[in-house]
C-alpha cells in the first residue's frame, strides 16, 4: 500500500492510495487510513500505534487551509510483534538529506526499517521506523535520496537496481520528495520495477507491489511497482 501526494483545491484536499489484495486464502491483514487536523497528527499516531500495526504512509499538509494530515497503515489480526518508533525530527537545512541518510542507516543497524516519511510545518523530516520483535539480528542497509517530483521515478528505479526495496516515500514540492531504500545487508540483487500511469499493472503483473504513488498537479500520476 502507498498513499499518494495530496491534491488541494480552494475547498480542501483529497488523497489517493494504491494497494494489492492478499493472495488467496490469506485474510489476516487489513488496510486502514485516517485524515485529520495537522495539529493532532503526533497524538493520533500514538493512539493508533499497536504491536499489530505498521504505518506505511504519512502525508503532512500544514499549509493547506487549517492544516491536515493523512496516514495509512496495515493491521494484522494476530497479536503482532511490531515495534513502532517515531525517529528524532531531522531539521531543515543544508545537511538534512545527509541526516536522513544517517538516521535510516542507524535504524538498519538496529534491525529497523523506515516505513513512512514526511515533512512537518517547519520543514523538519519526520521518519517512522519499525522493528520486529521476532528478529532483532538482521542488519539492513539503507540508501535515501531527496528529489523533486520530476525525479521520483528515476530515483526509485535506481534504488531498485541496487537491490533496495522502497520502504518509505513522502514529501512535497517545497521540501522535495524522500525515497527510502532498504535491503538486507549484502543483498544487492536488482529488483524488477515498473512505473505505470494507471493501475492496470496490478492485474497484468500480479506479483508486483505498489511502493510509491505520486499524484501531482502539473506532473501527472505515477505508480511505481516493485517485485
Amino acid at each position: 500500500m502507498s498513499i499518494g501526494s495530496n491534491v488541494c483545491y480552494g475547498d480542501g484536499c483529497y488523497w489517493v492510495f494504491d494497494y494489492q489484495f492478499l493472495p488467496s486464502p490469506m485474510t489476516d491483514i487489513g488496510a486502514y487510513s485516517e485524515v485529520g487536523d495537522y495539529q493532532t497528527y503526533q497524538a493520533d499516531l500514538v493512539s493508533y500505534a499497536a504491536p499489530n500495526v505498521v504505518f506505511n504512509s504519512l502525508d503532512l499538509e500544514p499549509a493547506e487551509g487549517t492544516g491536515y494530515y493523512a496516514m495509512l497503515w496495515a493491521q494484522t489480526t494476530q497479536t503482532g510483534g511490531f515495534d513502532y518508533q517515531a525517529d528524532p525530527l531531522i531539521p531543515a537545512g543544508a545537511n538534512q538529506a545527509a541526516q536522513i541518510q544517517a538516521q535510516a542507516a542507524l535504524d538498519g543497524t538496529q534491525s529497523r526499517i523506515v516505513t513512512a516519511v514526511s515533512f512537518d510545518a517547519s520543514g523538519n523530516a519526520v521518519l517512522i521506523s519499525y522493528g520486529w520483535t521476532g528478529d532483532t539480528a538482521t542488519v539492513y542497509e539503507a540508501q535515501t535520496t531527496v528529489v523533486p517530483a520530476s525525479g521520483v521515478v528515476a530515483a526509485a528505479t535506481d534504488l531498485a537496481g541496487q537491490g533496495y526495496f522502497i520502504s518509505a516515500f513522502g514529501g512535497n514540492d517545497a521540501d522535495g520528495f524522500v525515497l527510502v531504500g532498504m535491503r538486507v545487508e549484502g543483498d544487492s540483487l536488482p529488483r524488477p520495477v515498473s512505473a505505470w500511469p494507471d493501475d492496470a499493472i496490478a492485474t497484468a503483473m500480479p506479483y508486483y507491489t505498489p511502493v510509491l504513488y505520486l499524484d501531482e498537479v502539473g506532473t501527472g500520476m505515477a505508480i511505481v511497482y516493485e517485485q
